[in-house]
Formats: structure tokens, sequence, C-alpha cells
């Protein structure tokens, strides 16, 4: 595991990844009418970048260098959003939050169920059939451990929806709720 101190971060932040090489990440960006279909939270520490994000082995934190490969090959195109730290008064706290849902909800199982039933039906029929509170957090989607990260790492006002977002969600209220957060490409973010 990763050791984190405050003066180490340079950066938390919200990972979009835009794939085209696969059926599935074409029907999720069909559903949600979004160009990302895939979503992870990103720290920099001393220039070493690591991304937590659920994939089909479960939530996992992975070193940056394992996605530049897939990029170059054009399989994956990402955006950075990148949280001014100053403004939203990221601290010690504030990373060590980070790292302690990290360890709380490293290796939990991707919901396959959620992401093929109950994120469609959401879309479609505006209602949720899926689980709510604690037991929505024995297994989550990509989109739904995101908003579950951000939520429990900065003392914000977001909904409390996190069993059940979607890219739609974390659009709507982390992204375009924030005057705090900037996208940027892959060759702007590795120059800072």
């Amino acid at each position: 595991m990763i050791m984190i101190n405050y003066s180490d971060v340079d950066n938390l932040m919200i990972l979009g990844v835009h794939t085209n090489k696969n059926l599935l990440s074409r029907i999720i960006r069909w559903f949600t009418g979004q160009y990302y279909q895939h979503s992870g939270t990103v720290v920099r520490i001393k220039n070493k970048i690591w991304i937590f994000e659920e994939v089909e082995e479960g939530a996992v934190l992975t070193p940056f260098e394992d996605y530049i490969k897939t990029i170059s090959e054009g399989i994956h195109e990402v955006a950075f959003y990148v949280v001014d730290m100053e403004e939203v008064n990221i601290n010690e706290t504030t990373t060590s939050k980070w790292l302690e849902f990290v360890k709380k909800y490293k290796g939990i199982p991707y919901d396959f169920e959620n992401l093929l039933l109950n994120q469609p039906v959401k879309i479609l029929l505006k209602e949720w059939i899926g689980s709510t509170g604690e037991d929505s957090k024995k297994r989550m989607i990509c989109n739904e451990l995101t908003y579950n990260h951000l939520q429990y790492t900065f003392p914000t006002d977001l909904p409390n929806i996190g069993y059940k977002a979607n890219w739609n969600d974390i659009i709507k209220y982390v992204i375009q709720g924030s005057n705090n957060i900037t996208k940027k490409n892959i060759n702007q973010f590795l120059n800072k």
C-alpha cells in the first residue's frame, strides 16, 4: 500500500475514460449519452500517479504507467478533471480520507447486475431498482465507486446517490457543480 504524506500530494482528481474497442463501452455510452463511460479517482504523489477504479476484477489501485500503453495504442482516451486543491481546501485530513476509502473498498467485487440491469432501468424508466444504503457498497460499478469516493473524501453537499451513480451524476453533481475543477487531456496533465 502506498504511504501518503500531505506535503507529497500534488493533485487529487477525477478520471474520465473513453474506450472505443469494445461493445460494452459503446452500449454504456449510448445509454448514458456521455462521451466517457469509465471513471476513477486519481492522486499524484511525488510525481507518481495512482488510479483507484472499479474494474472487472474488483476495486484496484493502479499505477498510471499501466494506462500509458493503452492510451498510446488508441484503446483509451483519458481526461483528467483536476481539483483546485487550494480552492476546495484539500489538506492532510482530505488526503487521509482519500486513502481510508481506498483501504476500505479495495477489492470489492464489480456489480455486473447493476451495470446490465439496474443502470439501464434507471436511465430508461427513471426508477431505481437496485440496492441502497450500505448494501449497495458491497459491490459497485466504476461510477458508483468514484462518486462514493468523492463524497467520502470531500465534506460537500453532494446528494446521497452514490448507490446508483453513473457518469451523468458525476458530470451533474461534481464537475458541473464546481468552479474548482479543470479538465485536462493527457499531455496537459503530465506536464502539470
